[in-house]
């Protein structure tokens, strides 16, 4: 009698490969029929009909791959794929774009468009469009040093340093005014002005009210940058050699310690 089927045995059939489980059927059959009468009729043509059909069916089995052998599809994330630009590319676009348009007619769509990328990778690099438009529109790099040089010239110095010949202290202040009404934007441009202007003046003047003097050399170089970024078209005038000259004049009284005030009695 053939074997009762166990739990334990039925799960070695099902993990069998097809071909090895022709050959367990070939030895079921062979059993049932030789149970029946091996020399009857009957069990031959049991058997016969029994190993016709196992052998289709475990061949049929044996050329179709199973699900264990077939390789996995690729899995795809929900969304757009992501987009092989680097922060960089997205830098470049956003100071291009910005200096182009402006803060307010620049997205960041149209950011990422230009650097090949996707808006939501630019968020995700940068965080948002006032960030990005901060980390490339700074002038921490042309306000540094500003106010370093010899005191007895520095009016002048200062001038030359802001008026350069490739303009590009006008550009990013230009793009800076177009932006002050973001409270991100004001905060920055405060802080930099004190940080890089204000306060290392302050502490090389002599004489009374150094702060406040060093305030009001900010506010004339601020003055003659708002000036020119506002202007249509950039009067050269105003960056002239007889407009420097005034200018130049200006911060340097203000640099100077002043003369003693006499009281009103004299």
């Amino acid at each position: 009698m053939p074997k009762p089927t166990t739990p334990a045995r039925s799960e070695r059939l099902r993990s069998a490969s097809p071909c090895a489980c022709f050959d367990i059927r070939i030895s079921c059959f062979q059993a049932f029929a030789n149970s029946v009468n091996s020399d009857s009729a009957l069990g031959s043509l049991i058997l016969s009909t029994a190993l016709i059909k196992s052998f289709a069916s475990a061949t049929l089995m044996c050329m179709t791959p199973s699900a264990s052998t077939q390789p996995a599809a690729p899995k795809r994330g929900p969304g757009r794929p992501r987009s092989s630009a680097t922060p960089d590319a997205i830098r470049r676009a956003a100071r291009t774009l910005f200096a182009e348009r402006g803060f307010s007619h620049t997205s960041v769509r149209d950011i990422a468009s230009l650097a090949g990328s996707d808006p939501a990778v630019v968020i995700r690099h940068f965080g948002s469009k006032e960030k990005l438009f901060l980390e490339v529109v700074a002038v921490d790099p042309q306000f540094r040093g500003l106010v370093e040089g010899p005191l007895a010239t520095l009016g002048r110095q200062i001038l030359e340093k802001v008026v350069e010949a490739d303009g590009s202290i006008l550009r990013l202040y230009a793009a800076l005014l177009g932006a002050l009404d973001r409270p991100e934007v004001r905060r920055y441009l405060e802080q930099a002005t004190a940080q890089h202007i204000i306060a290392p003046l302050a502490a090389r003047l002599h004489g009374p009210d150094a702060r406040l003097r060093a305030q009001l050399v900010a506010a004339q170089i601020g003055g003659l940058l708002m000036s020119v970024a506002l202007a249509d078209a950039p009067s050269s005038e105003l960056v002239g050699a007889t407009a420097l000259d005034y200018y130049a004049a200006g911060i340097q009284s203000l640099i100077e310690a002043p003369a003693p005030r006499q009281s009103r009695d004299d």
